[in-house]
């Protein structure tokens, strides 16, 4: 209830990442220095790069706990930082972030928050601000900021998936079964066959 979701998408991802181990490659084309023999000496990750992943999240993760952020123990996309009243929760899946910021504070205290986070990972990562999340990982998001409810789904990827699969002018069909059946683990009787 009250919890402000915003999004970030960090620009060229990957190629933050710092690698720790020493990798070769072969001179791309049209980049020849020193002869077609030579190889290149990789110091940071690229994209294609099986270590790229990797590479990219140990970086992050260190720059966000330098400045205060904790990654959670029971899952390694999400960090909390604690600041003052304020609890603020970053989700971070690749190079997509949701911000996400609850008080009991003013709206303002909140948001001041948010950007707060928003303009230190900006100082640490270039950062799209995508402003407030309507779309996160193919998921539409949408708040009723009167009944306190954050509504989630995925409309947009089924319809994508019908019209890829040339069932968009396909006839619409009633659910199969009784719209009013219960279904428990117990005390419910067995379907039909």
């Amino acid at each position: 209830e009250g919890m402000h979701l915003h999004q970030l998408d960090v620009k060229t991802a990957f190629l933050n990442g710092k690698l720790e181990e020493d990798i070769y490659m072969v001179q791309p084309p049209g980049y020849e220095k020193g002869g077609p023999q030579m190889v290149c000496h990789l110091q940071k990750a690229l994209y294609g790069l099986r270590q790229a992943p990797r590479a990219w999240y140990t970086t992050l993760r260190g720059k966000l706990e330098g400045v205060g952020f904790r990654a959670s123990d029971a899952d390694a996309s999400l960090f909390v930082l604690e600041k003052s009243e304020h609890k603020v929760f970053l989700l971070v899946y690749v190079d997509d972030i949701l911000v996400a910021s609850k008080s009991e504070q003013a709206v303002r205290d909140v948001e001041q928050a948010v950007r707060d986070v928003k303009q230190l990972v900006g100082s640490l990562f270039d950062v799209l601000d995508l402003g407030e999340a309507r779309f996160f990982l193919g998921m539409e998001i949408t708040r009723d900021w009167e009944k306190g409810s954050i509504k989630l789904s995925q409309h947009k990827a089924v319809s994508n998936i019908i019209m890829r699969f040339g069932m968009g002018e396909a006839k619409l069909s009633s659910t199969p079964m009784s719209t009013s059946t219960r279904l428990s683990k117990r005390g419910s009787k067995p379907l039909d066959k």
